[in-house]
């Protein structure tokens, strides 16, 4: 429901005759049934939608697409989204057409590796695909730098060592306790013992 599939219905629907351009939308949810009757409904041919599949397949559906479409409804809500299927296109090397605001958008310019469209645009949508088919290695460069970029600032070992230096700043040290039985202040080591 937040995902704005019907902008990806519009530009499939400019694109019906192009038939370099095919959508494939797998998944499931509440609104899976209307979609599919309005493709049907559309005639949209250039549209596949299988059923949801599994975890173990999704490496192999992503590396089938020539570009991974990240879209969600235009809201102030969705700003400050990250959808995790951002990091799982760079990492296999995948363009993106993105069509969110806010957060999502930052990381895409900066890595260099998507077009960024408004949300629910379907004309700027067709245009992001006309331009990575059209543009000779533009798609081929962009996952590249998707790749870099999440080696590099966003794969979990370098997140886990970023994170830990925060809490270190945060935490002040622990005092080391003394146990030497010579000092005045001694930690108790068995029950009972003062």
């Amino acid at each position: 429901m937040a995902h704005a599939l019907d902008t990806v219905f519009r530009a499939a629907e400019t694109l019906k005759d192009s038939p370099q351009f095919v959508f494939l939308l797998v998944g499931d949810g509440a609104e899976r049934d209307a979609l599919v009757k309005t493709v049907e409904s559309l005639g949209l041919k250039n549209v596949i939608m299988p059923p949801q599949q599994e975890k173990a397949r999704m490496p192999e559906i992503i590396a089938a697409a020539d570009v991974n479409l990240v879209l969600l409804k235009k809201a102030d809500l969705f700003k400050t989204v990250i959808p995790s299927k951002i990091f799982e296109a760079m990492a296999m090397e995948r363009p993106l057409i993105l069509g969110v605001e806010g957060e999502s958008k930052a990381i895409i310019e900066e890595a260099d590796c998507g077009i960024c469209i408004e949300p629910e645009n379907a004309e700027e949508l067709v245009g992001a695909l006309r331009k990575l088919h059209d543009e000779d290695g533009l798609g081929m460069r962009l996952g590249k730098n998707g790749r870099k970029c999440v080696e590099g600032r966003y794969n979990r070992d370098s997140l886990a060592a970023e994170y830990l230096t925060l809490l270190g700043t945060v935490t002040p040290e622990p005092e080391p306790q003394n146990r030497d039985v010579g000092e005045r202040h001694r930690t108790p080591t068995e029950p009972g013992q003062t």
